[in-house]
């Protein structure tokens, strides 16, 4: 009975100062790391910025910014960053060469869309709104191309999320 009395004490001791070490010592955490992407992190603080800038859910920015650091990391192996250019810049021009270069609409698939939706066009004729369709439809296919980029990438990427 002695010896389980002795072991409670001294576990209930190590357990206090444990728990109470940082506060004795002045220590504490800074920031904390959510994500790791392949050699990347992001941290608490990072994220918790970029959702109040977005005024999103921080899942929903977590999401985002595994998809920024992978797309920038695609930058890197492609050899295609620039010194002085922005991330986005640098993303950008990955969309061009990897997704927009390979996207064409066949003008009956822009006039089918206009059929479709005359009454939006306010009685305007096919050729005065085709540069308008042809926009509209080409980013329409980049978002579907990107999306399938984005989880090849995924699938090939080391990524561990603690959040």
């Amino acid at each position: 009975m002695k010896n389980i009395l002795r072991i409670l004490i001294f576990y209930s001791l190590l357990f206090t100062i444990h728990y109470s070490l940082p506060l004795i010592s002045g220590a504490e955490i800074v920031d904390r790391i959510v994500a790791h992407v392949n050699d990347d992190v992001i941290t608490m603080s990072e994220l918790k910025e970029r959702s109040r800038l977005e005024n999103r859910d921080e899942k929903e920015v977590l999401n985002g910014m595994i998809n920024r650091v992978l797309l920038l990391s695609e930058v890197k192996r492609l050899g295609l960053t620039v010194p002085e250019e922005d991330d986005k810049t640098m993303i950008e021009r990955l969309i061009d060469r990897r997704i927009n270069a390979f996207i064409l609409i066949p003008i009956e698939k822009a006039r089918e869309f206009y059929e479709e939706n005359k009454d939006k066009f306010g009685g305007k004729e096919f050729l005065d709104v085709r540069d308008e369709i042809n926009h509209y439809l080409i980013e329409e296919e980049t978002n579907k191309r990107l999306e399938k980029y984005l989880q090849e990438i995924r699938e090939k990427a080391t990524i561990k999320i603690f959040y």
